[in-house]
């Protein structure tokens, strides 16, 4: 029932299919467990602030065209969505408009901003500096590629090698060819990133458009890596996939130690749609701004 609203379907629909990696027929479930993961973890960590709610203070949530001919509105009740610095959301994409109408509209009594990461992302592209300088905000994200943690294996335990071998080795090599580089590996403390990697990494970030670097900042940031976001923007992998990509050294340690069951998945279902939020603005933008 969350995308039911959406006259945009077919295009969301695609969007969240390559968000998920899945075929158009699987997108559907794919969607329903990304919300529910989200509903079960926001659910736990809302507990704890209840006291900060805001209640639910319009009843219709409408989208229409922006006055100035470009982009779309989100409307509460005929009044125009703000970010948090009181700027107007001038959406650029149709169907990212009618998805976060639908993050306001699926809110009940009370509003959980915990789990509208589409709505976040675009308040972020408002007001952050992301925007505001795009070579410096290109620059500073090079250090997850510098310290990327695909990049980087243990040597002991030999089974968490094997593991870390078999998990980034062939995405270290499709992110080296895609981009036409050498993206090195190392088990010692620091990794000599050659500049022209550096260069490619950062001109693949400008090549974006400003709301798309939101999104694709959100990605590595929620990865803490430059490749897996890389990857999972280009839908090299999915949601899920990205999410143990970024996790392998917690699941070795979980494989040996237990899985502390109301932590390890609640961060983990968090994760996912963290990257799959990252994956569908970054897309919708860019659909957008063509």
């Amino acid at each position: 029932r969350h995308f039911a609203m959406l006259p945009a379907g077919t295009r969301v629909a695609a969007a969240l299919g390559r968000a998920a990696g899945v075929s158009r027929a699987e997108t559907g479930a794919a969607a329903a467990r990304c919300v529910h993961a989200s509903a079960a973890a926001s659910s736990q960590l809302a507990s704890a602030n209840a006291s900060a709610k805001v209640g639910r203070f319009y009843r219709e949530v409408t989208v229409a065209p922006s006055d100035c001919g470009s982009g779309y509105h989100v409307l509460l009740d005929k009044r125009k969505l703000k970010s948090p610095l009181k700027r107007e959301l001038i959406i650029p994409s149709d169907a990212l408009a009618y998805m976060v109408a639908q993050e306001w509209d699926s809110q009940t009594t009370h509003i959980e901003k915990q789990s509208m990461h589409l709505t976040a992302l675009c308040n972020t592209a408002v007001d952050s500096d992301v925007t505001a300088d795009r070579n410096q905000h290109a620059s500073g994200l090079l250090k997850f590629l510098e310290t990327d943690t695909v990049c980087f294996f243990e040597e002991i335990p030999e089974d968490l090698h094997e593991m870390q071998k078999e998990a980034w080795t062939p995405l270290v090599q499709w992110f080296a060819d895609k981009h036409e580089v050498h993206l090195p590996t190392t088990v010692s403390l620091s990794n000599d990133v050659p500049a022209e990697t550096l260069a490619a990494a950062k001109q693949r970030l400008l090549d974006h458009s400003d709301w798309g670097a939101v999104g694709y900042d959100y990605a590595i940031q929620t990865a803490r890596s430059f490749v897996i976001g890389t990857a999972l923007i280009d839908g090299h992998v999915c949601p899920y996939e990205a999410e143990a990509l970024a996790a392998v050294e917690t699941r070795f340690q979980t494989k040996r130690f237990g899985e502390v069951e109301w932590i390890h998945p609640l961060e983990r279902a968090d994760t996912i749609v963290r990257l799959a939020a990252a994956h569908t603005f970054t897309t919708l933008c860019e659909e957008g701004a063509q």
